[in-house]
């Protein structure tokens, strides 16, 4: 693992946070975001961002909260899908594949 981005934690019983502006994030692309899903995105139950392990944002809709059950079948796919495709029309990576899969099984 690269020590930059080495954790001084794993998150057994909860997660470390740190404000969004901490990691970089911008907070007005958080709000754009929030407005965003409140308004177009009725299905959706909650957004977490965890950067670097840190919990950098957290945000429940529709009624649901910390401890609402959700089902995550095909998790993997609904995240890693629209990852690659993002990095792929928008990055400069040339093996894009190769960029977001190989991190994920290393040794293979």
């Amino acid at each position: 693992m690269d020590t930059q981005h080495r954790r001084d934690y794993w998150p057994t019983d909860g997660w470390q946070t740190v404000s969004p502006q901490d990691m970089h994030i911008d907070p007005v692309m958080l709000s754009h975001m929030q407005k965003y899903i409140e308004t177009e995105l009725p299905g959706l139950h909650s957004l977490l961002i965890v950067r670097q392990g840190y919990l950098t944002f957290e945000a429940y809709y529709q009624g649901f909260h910390q401890n609402s059950y959700n089902n995550v079948a095909s998790v993997t796919k609904s995240l890693v899908s629209p990852t690659g495709c993002a990095t792929r029309f928008t990055s400069s990576v040339t093996d894009w594949r190769a960029s977001i899969i190989a991190p994920l099984f290393p040794g293979s």
